[in-house]
């Protein structure tokens, strides 16, 4: 209606309403959280230009997400583009100015005089006190700070999790054998056996990904592009339930509902996966951590601790 230019139409709509949310996360449909409702709401109150709903709105929300709490993309999506949009109208003022200088470790001033949004990278003295200082003569509207940081880990610190998933992860030989992959024979070929089980009290969990990248000195074995048929030991797994499965060079993906079944009288909540593998590049390589989760609910997931493994001679 406002933007039809029925503003007195929008404000009736409008005018009963506040702007609290229920707390809920959702596994699938709309992809929505109380955090990503409260986001469109700070978008509306933006075109209605009810600054005094948006203003509180938004310290609300970069405040969460200036926390450490996981978001879904889908959350993250919607409270960026709401901020913009709030940031685009009360910034939109050309002669807007962000004027003042930045503190570094060291005690050094680092001055800046920009337009809109501006980058300061940090690049030593990790973990000791910085400040930032705004001139208010010169920058009249509220300004937002955020400090990131990004890296990649020497070596992983993944561990055993199982937090209302359970992920069973075993190794096993061409005849169905469990064995320990910590030394391989050059040559061998072998298949990596998953388990996800729903340890939660719900029936179904939706939009779930398992994801295990190999080590370097392995490699994956294509059988849907070779047209092999799986080894008789695994008829009595359950199988290819999943929606989707990516295979690269170096890691292999599937993506499922983890949904209840009844079978001989008995309810069951958990599917099987299996990859053929074979070791063909001698060397010591890192098996990287079998990681699973619900996409869009980080209160369900499940991971194992990776190792460190050989590929050897024959």
């Amino acid at each position: 209606y406002k933007l039809a230019g029925q503003q007195s139409e929008a404000d009736n709509l409008v005018s009963n309403l506040d702007t609290s949310v229920k707390n809920y996360i959702d596994f699938a449909g709309t992809y929505g959280s109380s955090l990503r409702d409260k986001a469109m709401i700070l978008g509306a109150a933006v075109v209605l230009k009810k600054f005094d709903i948006a203003d509180t709105l938004t310290k609300e929300i970069s405040s969460a997400m200036a926390t450490d709490n996981w978001y879904s993309t889908q959350t993250i999506g919607y409270s960026l583009l709401a901020i913009g949009k709030y940031m685009d109208a009360v910034l939109g003022d050309k002669k807007q100015i962000i004027k003042g200088y930045f503190l570094n470790s060291q005690g050094n001033k680092i001055p800046f005089n920009n337009k809109k949004s501006f980058d300061i990278n940090i690049l030593n003295n990790f973990g000791k006190s910085i400040e930032l200082f705004i001139d208010k003569k010169t920058t009249t509207k509220n300004v937002y700070a955020t400090l990131a940081w990004n890296g990649v880990p020497i070596k992983s610190n993944v561990k055993d999790v199982n937090k209302n998933l359970k992920l069973s992860v075993s190794w096993l030989d061409e005849d169905g054998n469990e064995f320990d992959p910590t030394e391989i024979k050059q040559g061998t070929t072998f298949y990596g056996k998953f388990t996800v089980k729903n340890i939660s009290n719900l029936d179904n969990i939706n939009e779930v990904a398992l994801v295990q990248i190999i080590p370097s000195g392995w490699e994956i074995i294509n059988m849907r592009l070779l047209n092999e048929s799986l080894p008789l030991w695994t008829q009595g797994l359950r199988l290819n339930r999943e929606e989707y499965s990516d295979i690269r060079d170096d890691r292999i993906m599937w993506f499922f509902d983890l949904n209840q079944y009844w079978i001989h009288n008995k309810y069951y909540k958990k599917q099987d996966f299996i990859v053929k593998l074979a070791a063909v590049t001698i060397g010591e390589f890192d098996l990287p951590a079998t990681i699973t989760e619900a996409m869009y609910n980080n209160n369900f997931k499940a991971s194992k601790a990776g190792k460190r493994v050989k590929v050897v001679m024959p």
